[in-house]
């Protein structure tokens, strides 16, 4: 999202000439695939678990905090 504002900002400011040339000077996609390690598993779902414990726990003062 930042990279994106940033050449927005630049194409608007007349620093990059478009857009399209900012995307094709510093955006680069990666076709490689990254898969979970089995020997991982315990840890990424206590991870998750954690995660979600969190975001359950903290519900009720985001939306406190945010007037919803």
């Amino acid at each position: 999202a930042c990279l994106g504002s940033c050449i927005l900002a630049a194409a608007g400011a007349s620093i990059l000439p478009s857009v399209q040339e900012g995307c094709d000077r510093f955006v680069s996609f990666r076709k490689k695939i990254f898969l979970p390690q089995k020997e991982n598993r315990k840890v990424y779902e206590e991870g998750y678990r954690k995660y979600r414990e969190l975001y359950r726990r903290l519900w009720d003062l985001m939306r406190e905090r945010t007037g919803l």
